[in-house]
């Protein structure tokens, strides 16, 4: 089961030039071709593990994600110039879990967060136009591109609109938590 809740409690914050995500960049790289070929063979086999909401057992949406099968592609070799690009612009933090998500036209994600996580984060691999935008407290759109990458609270409820397009929309999705210096 997917660790995610509705969240109760909403933050009042907006996006973008009204600081809504802690943090928005575009990848200084391109995700080659290796890793995009192994990241859509890991959601192949992924397609019998639906993803549900832990609040109330219900589907999570209408897409196709690697969660329930593999929670660790940050650990994959062909990840690790993209791992260590965010834990190096998050300081005393590293990555926990980080899966993948596919959404086929159609589909999209229904409005969850990642309480119990400091923060979680969205790189956004493939975006096609009229692919379904982030939207974040029920209102705040990321106007997100392809190449982006987000970081947000984990408590932050945040959903996608419908992918309105012919193609896929995929993206790696991950956790952050703080280094407990000893």
């Amino acid at each position: 089961m997917h660790n995610v809740i509705r969240g109760s409690k909403y933050l009042d914050v907006k996006w973008e030039d009204q600081d809504f995500a802690l943090w928005k960049q575009q990848l200084p790289f391109d995700i080659n071709e290796n890793l995009y070929s192994k990241i859509l063979s890991t959601l192949d086999k992924s397609v019998d593990f639906p993803i549900e909401l832990s609040y109330n057992n219900d589907s999570a949406g209408d897409f196709i994600s690697s969660y329930n099968l593999d929670q660790k592609l940050h650990e994959w070799p062909e990840m690790l110039e993209i791992v260590q690009w965010i834990e190096n612009k998050f300081t005393g933090h590293y990555i926990t879990e980080m899966w993948s998500n596919k959404t086929s036209p159609g589909g999209f994600l229904k409005a969850h967060n990642h309480a119990g996580n400091k923060y979680a984060g969205t790189i956004y691999v493939r975006v096609p136009e009229r692919g379904g935008d982030i939207i974040m407290n029920g209102h705040c759109k990321g106007n997100i591109k392809q190449g982006d990458v987000i970081v947000f609270e984990g408590q932050v409820s945040h959903k996608t609109e419908i992918n309105n397009s012919d193609r896929d929309r995929l993206v790696i999705a991950f956790t952050l938590e703080e280094k407990n210096e000893i």
